[in-house]
């Protein structure tokens, strides 16, 4: 059975993983760059070297995004369990288990799926200020708490 702290944690792993990833490639769009660089060869060259900082600034932004998800996570470690669900709540459903904190979408564990969901989602908005026992419809599915987190 999941818990919160776990949860947390496998997202905080993902999160760094991404971080990791986006590393990666602009350090080789860099290395790229650099090399382009010292070509001589005219207009083809420059265009490849402008396409590629299009690339680096495009890499900035999910970066700058993904540290924004982290350090949203860092911070939900520090928040107590409530009885309602708020940001940073983990919340088991009839239909599945939910975290509200950054959007990454469904999360394989291995031994139980969940997924980490945005409060402001359209069904993280849903989930917000609800209580154990509670029902609600989101799409036409009748869902019932039965744990929050």
């Amino acid at each position: 059975m999941l818990k919160r702290e776990k949860v947390i944690a496998i997202c905080l792993k993902s999160v760094e993983e991404r971080i990791s990833y986006i590393q990666n490639q602009m350090n080789d769009l860099s290395s790229g760059i650099e090399n382009e660089g010292k070509s001589s060869a005219g207009n083809k060259h420059e265009t490849a070297v402008s396409m590629m900082q299009l690339e680096q600034e495009k890499l900035g932004e999910q970066i700058r995004l993904v540290m924004e998800q982290k350090l949203l996570l860092e911070k939900l470690t520090k928040l107590e369990a409530r009885t309602r669900v708020c940001n940073g709540s983990l919340v088991k459903t009839n239909f599945g288990t939910y975290f509200l904190g950054p959007g990454l979408g469904k999360i394989n564990t291995g031994n139980e799926d969940f997924f980490a969901l945005s409060f402001q989602s359209p069904f993280g908005s849903m989930l917000i200020g609800k209580e154990v026992g509670l029902d609600f419809t989101f799409n036409g599915k009748k869902y019932t708490i039965l744990e929050i987190e």
